[in-house]
């Protein structure tokens, strides 16, 4: 799968809708943006940002990764909104005790000094753009991933979801860390599709990129290295498909075998040789796939630390990420009770299902449904592709579940533009075209004769040949046993195999030939019908 196949390959109808979509999608958030007064989590975050650009200090709001936050300050700074110069300012820099929690009156001071439209304006449009970022990875990796129709559906479920719409200007984490975390995945799937460096790099980026959104994306990159270690054993590419299937017919080197130690020489004139004292090293070439992998995953973690380092301005504390993640949620009371479904608990592990079931459109559940249903039963769609579909959006449920407060669907957006992918899915089952069929191929009975004369047609060497037997020989049952095919049965894999019946030579005998005598028959023998349309 190194290569895309020029079936799967989009059509120009495919982009410009895709274009179209992207275009709604901005034009819907960005005047929502206009509209939307900031919601509670939006003036600590501008306070936040600002200050880590004016002062290099990261005091303000340590629970969450700084890169979302200084996107916005950049903006901010642009339009000519500065930092307060007060003495709040001054004490939440210092890290006065008396300080803690300062960022969100100075947010809403400086939304109220520096006029609210103008500030909301410049704050919320670099996240306009991520959503519309968003939109363009859907449907590019979905592209690859399922087909053009597949992601066109799945852009188009993400483009008019209103909860998407809602968040997606919002100065908040949610809608950034979806971005990219299928940033992050997209340049995995690329990897594991051709293993290169300059990919490896791409990858570290995108991950220190992932991880400076918000600390649960450490959920999206221990999705990302299963996924690494499983393209070992369920490659993409045709030759390492072969190569893991020819591995089990050469663990047992023969004497004119290439020694398993990796010498290149034949097995005989090295560690076979009698009384050799080497040990023969017989490292697989699947385990060493997984030693590279393994090692290709810790130089992405290696260049993402250093990404991370650098959004925090390389501080004197090495680990600054460290001491933010442990101060995740600590400012909220212990014990709190959540209220839900008549019922008041510390965590209901149902809440985020439920929450995805009451906010998505029916629509979409419906078709994430049918995309799913399709995507496990299917045999055409490679392991690793079900494995990138579905265990990412798993794995950050789970944890949701486990650890996220029970405070909204918002947790669950890194999560839904799987869910999109899988609703693409489940549309283009339902808008592909299916072939036209002649009269054999209908449900209607057709003039061929008795159950007899279908036993005939059941030897046709082209059903025989699908069957994998030599031409005038029954299918074999199971047990042992020469029964032939059913006429039904028969019928039908002629007409997927497209075959058309023999005029000058019919097949199957003098059966076939007093069915095509019979009156009308042999009409449509001579024009073609009984063949599928084209």
């Amino acid at each position: 799968m190194s290569q895309m196949s020029p079936a799967r390959r989009p059509a120009s109808i495919h982009d410009l809708l895709a274009g179209l979509l992207v275009a709604v999608f901005l034009l819907q958030s960005f005047f929502a943006s206009l509209q939307k007064s900031p919601v509670y989590d939006e003036p600590p975050h501008i306070a936040s940002g600002l200050s880590y650009l004016a002062t290099g200090v990261f005091r303000a709001n340590l629970q969450h990764p700084p890169l979302l936050k200084e996107m916005s300050a950049l903006f901010l700074r642009a339009a000519g909104i500065e930092w307060p110069r007060t003495e709040e300012a001054r004490a939440l820099i210092r890290g006065a005790p008396e300080a803690e929690n300062y960022e969100w009156p100075l947010g809403n001071e400086i939304i109220a000094s520096n006029g609210p439209d103008r500030v909301m304006f410049w704050a919320r449009l670099p996240f306009t753009l991520l959503a519309g970022l968003l939109a363009v990875l859907i449907y590019v990796w979905g592209r690859e991933l399922a087909g053009p129709t597949a992601a066109l559906g799945a852009l188009f479920l993400y483009a008019l979801d209103p909860t998407i719409l809602a968040h997606s200007f919002l100065v908040t984490t949610d809608v950034g860390l979806a971005a990219f975390s299928m940033l992050f995945l997209w340049t995995v799937w690329r990897y594991v599709e051709r293993p290169g460096r300059r990919r490896l790099a791409i990858c570290g980026l995108a991950m220190g990129a992932m991880l400076g959104t918000k600390f649960s994306a450490l959920f999206m990159a221990a999705s990302a290295s299963i996924l690494m270690l499983a393209a070992v054993r369920w490659p993409l590419s045709q030759a390492d498909a072969a190569a893991a299937e020819a591995e089990p017919r050469s663990a047992k080197a023969g004497p004119n075998s290439p020694c398993p130690c990796g010498s290149g020489r034949k097995y005989k004139r090295c560690h076979g040789v009698a009384g050799s004292a080497r040990p023969a090293v017989a490292t697989s070439p699947r385990t060493r796939k997984m030693l590279e992998r393994i090692g290709a995953f810790l130089a992405m973690c290696v260049l993402a630390a250093l990404v991370v380092e650098a959004l925090y301005f390389f501080p004197r504390d090495p680990f600054l990420y460290l001491e933010g993640l442990k101060k995740v949620n600590a400012d909220h009371p212990a014990g709190y009770q959540y209220y839900f479904h008549g019922d008041t608990s510390t965590r209901f592990y149902g809440y985020f299902v439920a929450a995805y079931l009451l906010k998505e459109p029916l629509a979409t559940i419906v078709l994430a449904a049918a995309g799913l249903w399709a995507l496990v039963r299917g045999k055409s769609t490679p392991i690793l592709t079900k494995l990138f579909l579905l265990l990412p959006p798993a794995v950050f449920l789970l944890a949701m579940t486990v650890f996220a407060d029970n405070m909204g669907v918002r947790y669950l957006i890194p999560a839904l533009p799987f869910a999109y992918l899988l609703g693409g899915m489940g549309a283009g089952r339902f808008v592909r075209k299916r072939p036209r069929v002649g009269p054999l191929c209908g449900r209607r009975p057709v003039p061929v004769g008795s159950h007899r004369r279908g036993r005939n047609l059941s030897r046709s060497p082209l059903l025989l040949q699908r069957n994998g037997l030599p031409a005038g020989k029954a299918r074999p049952d199971r047990v042992g046993r020469r029964k032939p095919l059913r006429p039904a049965v028969a019928r039908r894999q002629q007409c997927r195999l497209g075959a058309r019946p023999q005029t000058t030579a019919p097949v199957g005998g003098p059966s076939w030939q007093r069915a095509a005598a019979a009156p009308g028959l042999s009409r449509r023998l001579s024009a073609g019908l009984l063949r599928p349309a084209v």
